[in-house]
């Protein structure tokens, strides 16, 4: 039963200090004109449908092509990785405590799988849901999508003990937790008011 009462987290800009699929590109690529080259020239057409349409899918996949072409050189990247930095140690230490509480830690993302993986590898256990490099992505685990695809994967019949997000993408999954907060940029923790849509 205990694996059934789960805490869940967003990781972006919630454990995580900023984008990282982002900072993926940046760890590939290491300075910053072949950064800006392939995160934003390269990927111009999927930007330019973003801006008029809202759609970031084209977007996405256009990144996750990328990463996924250079996956092998990422991940021996990822085990050399300084990762002291990384993550707010607010949210860090909380998990840590659920952890050691026997609390099954859920990170749910709209990130990609691999890259989550890499950055929380030999730092504490997680299921990680999220969108995986190897497979394009036609639905973003965002908003509402973040409950349906945790259902999905664990079942109907779990606990959320405590939910902890950053924007409006998680709010379905804050008012799901019996307890819920909001990180800030600067990853300080403050009780969620529930209701939000």
């Amino acid at each position: 039963m205990k694996f059934k009462r789960i805490v869940l987290f967003d990781f972006d800009g919630t454990l995580f200090r900023g984008d990282s699929t982002k900072e993926a590109f940046f760890l590939l690529f290491e300075n910053w004109f072949s950064f800006i080259l392939h995160y934003y020239l390269f990927n111009l057409k999927g930007i330019v449908i973003l801006i008029f349409t809202g759609n970031a899918l084209v977007l996405a996949e256009c990144r996750r092509r990328v990463l996924l072409n250079n996956k092998q050189t990422l991940m021996l990247k990822f085990r050399y990785l300084d990762k002291a930095n990384i993550f707010f140690e607010s949210t860090l230490d909380v998990v840590k405590k659920y952890v050691k509480m026997d609390l099954r830690v859920v990170i749910i993302s709209a990130g990609y799988f691999e890259v989550i993986e890499g950055y929380i590898a030999d730092l504490f256990p997680a299921t990680i849901i999220a969108n995986s490099l190897l497979y394009p992505s036609k639905n973003s685990i965002n908003y509402e999508r973040k409950l349906e695809v945790l259902y999905e994967r664990l079942g109907k019949d779990i606990e959320i003990m405590a939910s902890y997000g950053n924007t409006e993408g998680d709010y379905a999954m804050l008012n799901a937790g019996q307890e819920a907060f909001l990180v800030d940029s600067f990853g300080q923790l403050s009780a969620y008011a529930r209701g939000n849509v």
